[in-house]
């Protein structure tokens, strides 16, 4: 097996250890100690954060200053990140999502409201890679922001056949307040965006 291209490969780990050089063998190494947790709900639920929401924020955060701050964080295990695409109506199709991020006057916010369901390891996370709508309908209008667990933002276990340390939750946003810059990419491009981060 090859190393994964350079597209696909994350920043330097806290204490300068340079990722450059790391290749399946390494990835191996990571899989096996989360599985000494030996508890596979809860490996289900760690492993998305590096595999699916992270990468947002390492390949199309655009403000640096927030964005290494949330990648050592999250890299170091001291907080914890999820992505929330689902809605109850619109189950996994971005293109009718119905939650919605209107920017303030001033330009500097978004305020976000609506709902997102199915969050694999929401109940635990600290950080919501979430897709809003900022546009008009369809393909054109979603967009990605990072949102930080805090006022306006509930989350409730859903009771499933697996177990509860997946995690998997309803989300609720209660006109969240949201930097602009917490924007993930372009606005209204977040269809191009999840399809360039799921190959």
């Amino acid at each position: 097996m090859r190393p994964p291209g350079t597209h696909l490969q994350g920043p330097n780990l806290s204490g300068d250890v340079n990722t450059s050089g790391f290749d399946f063998f390494h990835f191996m190494i990571g899989i096996q100690e989360i599985a000494r947790l030996m508890c596979r709900p809860f490996s289900d639920a760690l492993l998305p954060v590096l595999t699916i929401s992270l990468p947002f924020i390492i390949r199309f955060a655009r403000h640096r200053a927030w964005s290494q701050a949330v990648i050592d964080d999250v890299l170091g295990g001291r907080k914890k990140m999820c992505l929330v695409t689902t809605e109850a109506l619109a189950g996994s199709d971005l293109t009718g999502i119905r939650t919605k991020a209107e920017k303030t006057p001033d330009g500097k916010y978004y305020i976000v409201n609506g709902t997102k369901k199915w969050a694999t390891n929401g109940t635990f996370c600290d950080y919501f890679v979430t897709a809003v709508r900022t546009g008009g309908p369809g393909v054109r209008g979603p967009s990605l922001l990072l949102i930080e667990r805090g006022q306006g933002v509930e989350t409730h276990p859903i009771k499933t056949s697996y177990s509860a340390s997946a995690g998997a939750t309803f989300v609720t946003f209660s006109s969240v307040r949201v930097p602009a810059e917490y924007m993930i990419g372009e606005e209204n491009k977040a269809f191009s965006l999840t399809a360039r981060n799921f190959p």
